[in-house]
């Protein structure tokens, strides 16, 4: 992971191999594990041949798996102020490579220091505005891709407009994953 973040290029961009290796090895965990009824992938997969390389391995290892493709989309006016507004904790979320990304909820008494552990706030080092614009980018230039494979392979791909607010948006995921999950 380290090497994914030495320049604006790697962009946190793993290697296929080491991708191959990571999602075999998680859905094989997970379908193991009785507790585990859902399992959601945040900006995965990256790009077409993931999608060929997590549908393989998902059907090798859990084959009764329904697999549900949801692309969240909202305007870049919307996405940039998020980015800008977006702070992250680096006491609460312990990276490997210490540059956390999960959004921190602020305390009430100051917007700078973490609700959970009073700790100080920074902006995520991917937000930067030549970052965010090389991530928006490479977004854009992969997302066709990532459609037509799942669309190749019969997976209808739900678009959600989520320019409202975040709870919002998981507000409209929600429902969808649920009713999804119990028509099986």
């Amino acid at each position: 992971m380290a090497a994914t973040a030495t320049s604006s290029e790697r962009l946190g961009w793993i290697d296929e191999f080491t991708v191959m290796e990571a999602v075999h090895s998680y859905f094989t965990a997970a379908n193991t594990n009785p507790g585990i009824h859902t399992v959601l992938l945040d900006n995965f997969p990256g790009s077409g041949s993931q999608v060929d390389q997590l549908l393989s391995t998902v059907r090798s290892v859990a084959p009764s798996c329904h697999i549900e493709s949801i692309e969240l989309l909202t305007d870049a006016k919307t996405l940039k102020q998020r980015s800008r507004n977006r702070r992250v904790c680096h006491r609460c979320e312990r990276d490997p490579i210490s540059d956390p990304r999960l959004p921190a909820i602020p305390s009430d008494d100051d917007d700078w220091k973490c609700a959970q552990c009073r700790g100080l706030l920074h902006p995520r080092r991917g937000d930067s505005p030549r970052l965010f614009k090389a991530r928006m980018q490479r977004y854009h230039l992969t997302a066709a891709g990532i459609r037509a494979g799942f669309a190749e392979s019969g997976i209808r791909v739900t678009q959600l407009d989520t320019t409202n607010t975040i709870d919002g948006a998981a507000n409209l995921l929600a429902p969808l994953l649920i009713s999804r999950s119990v028509s099986l």
